[in-house]
């Protein structure tokens, strides 16, 4: 092989290897931040139960005679923080 060849394939290498980098960057960069979504979404599911039990508590301990409004609330809370983790979790799995 040529002197010249020799520095075109090494300097095409370099490019293929520096493109590489950056899209393995992005990818971790990626991977990251849907970790981060999923273990906040993941602990929103948690706060909105313990909420959710403490407030079907105090319901207990008055006899059902206060509003379940917030009941009703609490669980449309946990419904919606769990269906955005199963979302996030059918992403990453790629599903």
């Amino acid at each position: 092989m040529s002197t010249k060849t020799r520095h075109i394939i090494l300097i095409l290498f370099t490019i293929i290897l520096i493109i590489a980098s950056i899209f393995f960057h992005k990818y971790r960069e990626l991977k990251h931040r849907i970790e981060s979504s999923a273990d906040s979404a993941y602990r929103s599911v948690i706060l909105e139960s313990i909420h959710y039990k403490k407030e079907l508590d105090r319901y207990i301990k008055s006899n059902k005679t206060t509003d379940e409004t917030n009941l009703s609330i609490y669980t449309n809370n946990i419904k919606n923080a769990f269906e955005y983790y199963a979302f996030i979790e059918r992403i990453t799995k790629g599903k």
